[in-house]
């Protein structure tokens, strides 16, 4: 899926008072190949998790 596809979400989100957290990984791909990426990932996954359960 195109990044500006993840971009108009975003913003359309934001719009509607919604609470985003919008992360772009450089050079990111959907495997995730970059341990660097999978890293920041988990991290944000973690930090959702902590924050919404």
């Amino acid at each position: 899926m195109p990044v500006k596809h993840s971009q108009d979400m975003a913003k359309e989100l934001q719009n509607t008072g919604g609470t985003v957290r919008y992360v772009e990984l450089p050079k990111g791909n959907h495997s995730l190949e970059l341990e660097e990426n999978r890293l920041l990932t988990l991290k944000e996954l973690e930090s959702f998790l902590s924050t919404h359960l």
